[in-house]
């Protein structure tokens, strides 16, 4: 498989893309998460397992660290680590 080209899709379209794999309109490029139960029924199919993806970035902002809830640092700190 060589590099194919794919378009990327901000995270609130994917269930729109979700939706669209559902009814057969095609493939799409969604976390795994979303289709975990279609995907044990066998309703949808995984393909182009092969296919692997440039790193994501992701940013946080604040708009002060003074006040950050023990909760956001948990959460800042899990990302820190598994990413």
């Amino acid at each position: 498989m060589g590099d194919a080209p794919f378009r990327r899709h901000p995270p609130h379209k994917f269930t729109i893309i979700q939706s669209m794999v559902l009814k057969g309109s095609g493939i799409g490029l969604l976390p795994k998460a979303l289709l975990e139960a279609e995907l044990e029924t066998g309703e949808v199919v995984e393909v182009m397992e092969k296919l692997t993806l440039p790193p994501l970035q992701m940013h946080l902002s604040f708009a002060t660290r003074a006040n950050i809830t023990p909760r956001v640092r948990a959460f800042t700190d899990h990302l820190a680590t598994s990413m």
